[in-house]
């Protein structure tokens, strides 16, 4: 009987220890796209000229922020 409890006590604590450890990949993963504007299989647009793709109407804007003058004068 004790060894049973033990048993269930053993898993529980396996479990708890692998939600931690996913919370942790979750926040790092979290923290990557954050930091570098780009996520994994290409769902979020980098910070570099790339986003002009996604935003046509926004040119100049982005052009502005991103420092791209040939962009900018083009637009």
């Amino acid at each position: 009987m004790l060894t049973a409890i033990f048993a269930i006590l053993f898993v529980l604590a396996a479990l708890a220890s692998a939600l931690v450890l996913l919370d942790t990949a979750v926040r790092g993963r979290n923290a990557y796209r954050a930091l570098t504007g780009f996520g994994i299989g290409g769902d979020y647009p980098t910070r570099s000229a790339t986003i002009v793709q996604f935003v046509p109407s926004n040119i100049r804007a982005t052009a502005a922020v991103s420092g791209l003058g040939p962009l900018r004068a083009a637009a």
